[in-house]
């Protein structure tokens, strides 16, 4: 038999009653982070901060330096628009969250790493279509 593949919006895509369905993961472990696979408006505009320490002496000498093996951390404004039936569970998966568990996302131009999501907003614009905007904000796991 064929294997059934998932789609993110977790309906089963395959033939038959043995179609697939992608795993539920419990919310809150960290080794088990889900996938945040929703595709965002490609016109978001991230923001990029580094942490340096820095030592100021005479003559205007200074001397800076990474401070932190992550130094460096992200946020990035998304937003999906689109009907109750796509907008709906990529707000069931920030919900379930409830802006304390990371999941994994892959930013434009990055590498894939841990977010949260603390802060959204979600728009009716009629006839079953909703605008969610949020804001994923990078963070650090030992």
């Amino acid at each position: 038999a064929a294997a059934a593949i998932t789609h993110p919006d977790d309906e089963p895509v395959g033939s038959g009653q043995h179609a697939a369905r992608r795993p539920v993961q419990p919310a809150g472990d960290p080794l088990m982070a889900e996938v945040f696979t929703w595709c965002v408006r490609t016109e978001i505009t991230g923001a990029g901060d580094f942490l340096a320490k820095e030592a100021r002496f005479g003559d205007g000498y200074r001397q800076t330096s990474a401070d932190g093996l992550n130094n460096e951390s992200q946020q990035w404004p998304i937003s999906i628009v689109g009907r109750e039936s796509k907008v709906g569970p990529a707000l069931a998966f920030l919900r379930a969250r409830k802006g304390a568990v990371s999941f994994l996302w892959t930013p434009p131009l990055g590498m894939q790493g841990l977010y949260l999501c603390k802060t959204y907003t979600v728009t009716p614009h009629g006839n079953g279509v909703y605008t969610l905007a949020a804001t994923f904000v990078q963070t650090f796991q030992p």
